[in-house]
């Protein structure tokens, strides 16, 4: 009984959507509708445009059990849909004669002078053809540390040290395929800010793209301290609050963009409308292999097109921490649908079906349990059915102290990476009680028998102390 209540008091969460609901009821209506089954949703706001209208609604809770949703000036986090910015903005410095897009990277960042990603050229960039890795090696390493542990780890790079881990690095497979790089739109964005003779990114991106469009609530947060104060914490599989992350070198890749519906509805008007600089990003121009994009991978620059039912729409998606996000445009029908929710599961089938009516065409259909859940799970279980079958089977208590230890390890592992949207967090409650158990089953046979086995005691405590040390480090990443 006490181990049950104790597991369900550090039980992953199943998030729901909730009751919740803001502006335009009837679209509201259609986007429950469109989400069919709301595991793993938090909020959603949904943006409904036209050249001449907007509705907005929100659906869902911001914070579980709660009564207020997204709303239409709410501060959101993007992600790569910021992408989009640079490629336009890519466009734009063509017709202006600032750049061309066969240049390769270094006539504007020296720095990747005579580097295999230096001669690189724009267009590559922008379509995800060059080539380019991910992220430096080190971010790489960070950053799925701090997938883990749910902390900040890209705030501390700076642009010389990037351009220096660029100009290291080889190419990622071969020039022309599409593969997917943060680190190649970083260089972009920070190649047309130096063509342009600007100082930063950000400022670049204000005057020629933020302004013009009237997209004043929108910011990149270089600092803490520049993210809105009322922008609401996404959330984690497992319903964890997600740390709000920074950074000031892969603002182009979208890493730290916060707006709002409004914001993005004007930018989405200003291209149905033709009055956004570099239009011609959006047109495909280039094939490859994308993941991303079934049915049709073709790519313009940063955006990418897709076929539904005869219908050609463009489309960018974004995920950060706790936040994922999609705007698609139809731009023969002329309209638009962005969706964005503060939780982890994509929003690429609701914003696909929304505008398409399509509900299980190309990009409409849900997504499985991710690979990572999957595999969390296999190996989350089978360690705790090991360590429970040790405990169970334990002849020393410090036999009985690592198979515990390995059943914290493996309960811990699966609160922090399992299907938590798929699955309900009962079922963890259910296997850490029965756990428990055996473990209490272990506890009554080994209480009058000794530590450890003659001639084996440095042995055996280093073995219970490594064990208990690294269910101790998972455990604090599963509650943080």
């Amino acid at each position: 009984m006490i181990a049950g209540l104790l597991a369900a008091l550090v039980a992953p969460l199943s998030l729901r959507g909730g009751p919740a609901t803001s502006g335009d009821l009837d679209l509201a209506a259609r986007v429950r509708a469109a989400v069919e089954d709301d595991r793993g949703y938090q909020a959603l706001h949904v943006s409904e445009i036209t050249p001449t209208s907007v509705r907005h609604t929100g659906v869902g809770s911001i914070d579980p059990g709660g009564a207020e949703a997204l709303g239409a000036a709410t501060p959101i986090e993007l992600g790569s849909i910021t992408k989009t910015f640079n490629g336009l903005l890519l466009a734009d410095a063509i017709a202006r004669g600032e750049v061309a897009a066969t240049d390769p990277v270094s006539t504007y960042l020296p720095r990747l002078a005579g580097s295999p990603i230096g001669g690189v050229t724009l267009e590559e960039l922008a379509s995800h053809r060059g080539a380019v890795p991910p992220f430096p090696p080190p971010t790489m390493a960070r950053g799925l540390w701090g997938l883990l542990t749910n902390t900040d780890q890209l705030s501390g790079d700076q642009l010389d040290w990037v351009l220096d881990q660029a100009a290291a690095m080889p190419l990622f497979g071969g020039r022309g395929t599409v593969q997917y790089s943060n680190l190649g739109a970083t260089l972009l964005g920070w190649a047309l800010a130096s063509a342009a003779q600007q100082p930063d990114w950000q400022t670049y991106v204000t005057t020629r793209l933020l302004t013009p469009l009237a997209m004043t609530h929108t910011r990149f947060a270089a600092t803490r301290d520049q993210i809105p104060l009322d922008s609401p914490r996404g959330r984690l599989v497992g319903g964890r609050q997600a740390v709000q992350g920074v950074s000031p070198v892969y603002q182009p890749a979208g890493s730290s963009t916060w707006t709002t519906p409004e914001d993005i509805a004007r930018y989405a008007q200003a291209i149905l409308r033709g009055t956004a600089p570099g239009l011609p990003a959006l047109d495909p121009r280039f094939a490859g292999e994308q993941a991303a994009s079934p049915g049709d991978p073709r790519v313009g620059y940063h955006w990418f097109t897709l076929t539904v039912a005869g219908r050609t729409v463009q489309w960018h998606n974004g995920a950060t921490a706790g936040y994922t996000s999609m705007l698609v445009i139809d731009r023969l029908a002329g309209r638009a649908v962005f969706v964005v929710g503060n939780s982890t599961r994509p929003v690429d089938p609701v914003a696909i079906r929304l505008l398409t009516g399509v509900a299980d065409g190309p990009g409409s259909t849900d997504v499985p349990m991710p690979v990572i859940a999957l595999a969390a799970t296999t190996v989350a279980l089978v360690l705790i059915a090991g360590a429970g079958f040790a405990a169970y089977r334990a002849r020393t208590r410090l036999q009985l102290v690592r198979a515990t230890a390995g059943a914290l390890l493996g309960l811990s592992l699966w609160r922090v990476a399992g299907p938590w949207d798929h699955a309900p967090g009962l079922l963890w409650i259910l296997v850490a009680a029965a756990t428990a158990a055996t473990v209490m089953l272990g506890i009554a046979r080994v209480r009058t028998r000794p530590w450890h086995r003659p001639r084996l005691a440095a042995l055996s405590w280093a073995g219970a102390v490594l064990a208990l040390a690294a269910a101790g480090l998972v455990l604090s990443m599963g509650l943080h």
